[in-house]
């Protein structure tokens, strides 16, 4: 089954239970491809947002969605690998032989490769948090406080 629609995706000027700044990707199995439209997005709990379109798309937002769909997908590429050496996988023993790697080093490099991703795709989001000014303009354009 193929996934694909519109949704939200990369929210970056972030204020914690308040606003944010999003931007509409169409997607395909929730990996943005094509944007549509930055919005400002006003938190309201449980699947309850309102959201306010934006005059223009706000690129941090688009580069931001682009860079954790890729770190997601090569993260789980490491691991498919990790684990495809480690079961003695054809396809991944022959790339443990293109890279020149031990099977059980490349297993290893993999799995470190793996998480290495997930821990910067983690640090993407304490570095999207609105700073004073931003907070300032979200909270008064979108009347979140």
């Amino acid at each position: 089954m193929i996934v694909f629609g519109t949704r939200r995706f990369g929210a970056v000027e972030r204020v914690p239970g308040a606003v944010h700044v999003a931007t509409v990707f169409v997607h395909v199995m929730f990996l943005p491809i094509v944007p549509l439209q930055s919005q400002v997005v006003i938190d309201g709990g449980e699947h309850e947002d309102r959201a306010m379109v934006l005059d223009s798309l706000r690129w941090k937002s688009v580069v931001v969605a682009w860079l954790r769909a890729s770190l997601v997908l090569l993260a789980l590429l490491a691991f498919a690998a990790a684990v495809g050496l480690q079961q003695r996988f054809t396809e991944a023993r022959d790339l443990a032989r293109a890279l020149s790697l031990e099977e059980d080093v490349a297993m290893i490099v993999f799995a470190a490769a793996g998480a290495a991703l997930a821990v910067v795709f983690a640090v993407t989001y304490p570095l999207t948090r609105a700073n004073a000014d931003q907070e300032r303009a979200l909270r008064r354009i979108s009347g979140a406080g």
